[in-house]
């Protein structure tokens, strides 16, 4: 894993917090944030939503692998059955 800046790591421990506390950054409105900090946490949501949608599509690799594997367990079974005369 990648090593990271002690600004990026900055970054995502500030996201982390607003988001838990419901508050931000800095004083005043939304409009009264610094530009970059906004676009920082854009980016920052935005890996989260790449990370999430990969474990998703593992996941998802993940049971169907498992579902491929019970009906061919299935079928084995049910050839065996038929050739051994049951």
């Amino acid at each position: 894993m990648p090593e990271i800046s002690n600004k990026t790591n900055w970054v995502i421990r500030t996201y982390n917090r607003c988001k838990s506390f419901r508050c931000l950054p800095f004083p005043g409105s939304l409009v009264d944030q610094p530009a970059w900090i906004l676009s920082m946490f854009d980016c920052v949501e935005n890996a989260k939503s790449e990370v999430a949608k990969e474990e998703r599509e593992n996941a998802n690799r993940e049971i169907k692998k498992a579902e491929l594997a019970e009906e061919v367990n299935k079928d084995i079974g049910v050839n065996r059955s038929k050739s051994s005369g049951r």
